[in-house]
């Protein structure tokens, strides 16, 4: 913790870490060649020599057990700096460093104290990583694993509030907005495209705000987790499941926040279960705009790059959406891109459950033709004629709810096994 400071600044850190440790707190340190003042706070001492334990225990007695091996520290003179020297391997002097080293290990390995400590300690299984064994290259098993990433990841989500509180304001906002702009609509012919367009902003807002705010979560993180993963903290799949279990709390009450808000001012279907579906879509598609973003962030190894493939991708699946193309109006050889698109999935599925069953719309505002007049626009009456429409069939609900569950779980998959790729590989990615 000192490395790069002066030596008050040094001294400040550990005089910190001391009065965490007077708190009841156990404070572990690496630290090299301390000043006396900083050494003096230390209360134990483990000294290391070429891969051995040359000293373990109280600092007062540290002195002493070199002194009896026959290298007494000199007066006024830094402890620390003094048993640097007797346990620093020499370059012109190898042999004899390597000897006194080994003599005072093997002095140390006989005293009482290193004896029960052996005693205690288990005898652990060490293992080649270029051979097959049969034991876990991880400290603790899977369950501790999950619990100890669960908590620190719910602790970074808590140590950015002000992230969540202007995520949070900025969906009421939004939420207020739409709701003011398209207040009160009513079941005519204005209010159908008026509701339709509201439905397809909901899935496009949605969209973007999720995946922008994910597309960072793997990528930025890569180094830490490469570095954390091979040196035996967890598996890949525990830090790949909590990372999004930890977030999940957040994106889920986003978008209940947005539909709850303006659903009732804008007037959607009043029934309860039509609300509590729409809710439903777009919890649902919420999970899957995040597995698309994880996805991107999973594949490359820079934000940057993430951020200029990830709305090219997203373009051509919103232009399928069915508000802007008319569902099954494109050429065949493009018409596969549809169904990638949860645009398409999520859209249709609000429009049947918005429209369905609705047999009571108003044509009073379509212009009646005169003779001299030559007028093309039809008055839909029912929610099926709104259906037909937009090519939208009121069967295909079911298949769109399955549809945007298989894109989530698909695109997920994907994204563990480009992040399972990078820890074999050592490499950042493909982009």
């Amino acid at each position: 913790p000192t490395s790069g400071l002066d030596s008050y600044m040094a001294g400040h850190v550990v005089e910190l870490m001391k009065e965490l440790a007077n708190q009841g707190r156990t404070v572990i340190s690496t630290i090299h060649q301390p000043s006396s003042a900083i050494f003096s706070n230390f209360t134990n001492i483990l000294l290391f020599a070429e891969g051995r334990t040359a000293f373990i225990g109280d600092i007062s007695s540290a002195s002493s057990f070199l002194s009896s091996c026959g290298y007494p520290c000199p007066p006024l003179y830094n402890p620390a700096d003094h048993f640097i020297q007797v346990l620093t391997i020499l370059p012109t002097d190898r042999d004899n460093s390597r000897q006194r080293v080994a003599m005072i290990c093997d002095q140390f390995s006989q005293t009482p104290y290193a004896q029960q400590l052996a005693a205690q300690t288990p005898q652990l299984q060490h293992y080649n990583p270029g051979q097959s064994s049969p034991y876990s290259p991880y400290t603790v098993g899977w369950c501790a694993q999950f619990w100890a990433l669960l908590w620190r990841g719910w602790l970074g989500v808590r140590r950015e509030p002000k992230i969540v509180k202007v995520r949070l304001l900025q969906t009421i906002f939004t939420a207020a907005l739409i709701g003011l702009i398209y207040f009160g609509q009513i079941a005519d012919q204005a209010g159908v495209i008026n509701i339709n367009g509201v439905l397809f902003f909901f899935i496009t807002n949605v969209t973007f705000s999720n995946v922008f705010a994910v597309i960072n979560v793997f990528c930025v993180e890569l180094p830490l987790f490469l570095r954390e993963h091979h040196n035996g903290m967890y598996r890949t799949d525990v830090y790949f499941l909590t990372k999004q279990l930890a977030e999940m709390p957040v994106f889920v009450l986003l978008p209940l926040i947005l539909i709850s808000v303006s659903y009732f001012l804008i007037q959607l279907n009043p029934d309860l279960e039509r609300f509590l579906v729409t809710v439903g879509i777009l919890e649902l598609l919420t999970q899957t705009v995040i597995s698309y973003g994880y996805l991107i962030s999973c594949l490359c190894s820079s934000l940057p790059v993430a951020l200029s493939i990830a709305s090219p991708i997203i373009l051509p699946l919103f232009l399928f959406g069915g508000l802007f193309l008319k569902n099954g109006s494109v050429p065949l050889w493009m018409g596969w891109i549809k169904y990638l698109s949860w645009f398409l999935y999520s859209y249709e599925a609000l429009v049947i459950n918005q429209w369905s069953g609705v047999t009571n719309i108003s044509c009073l505002d379509v212009t009646i033709p005169t003779a001299q007049q030559n007028s093309t626009e039809r008055c839909l009456k029912s929610g099926k004629e709104v259906l037909e429409e937009l090519n939208f069939q009121e069967e295909n609900f079911l298949f769109d709810i399955f549809m945007l569950a298989v894109l989530l779980v698909v695109m997920r998959l994907v994204a563990f096994f480009a992040l399972l790729v990078k820890t074999k590989r050592g490499k950042c990615g493909w982009c």
